[in-house]
């Protein structure tokens, strides 16, 4: 949910960041890259590697 908030069109995150710290949009974006790199990572891992997401199911289940 976080990328979504950060990356354009909508990008409320990076827009009121960027107003409230009074940067340029483009400068605002560049420093977010880098976070945003990480975010898609983790996504993509959790989403194609089910034993991450399994593991808690077989530590807690029945």
């Amino acid at each position: 949910m976080v990328i979504g908030a950060l990356t354009p069109p909508l990008g409320v995150l990076l827009f009121t960041t960027a107003r409230v710290g009074g940067a340029d949009q483009g400068a605002t974006m560049k420093a977010a890259i880098p976070f945003m790199t990480v975010l898609v990572i983790v996504m993509l891992i959790i989403a194609y590697v089910p034993a991450i997401t399994m593991l808690p199911v077989q530590w807690f289940g029945p």
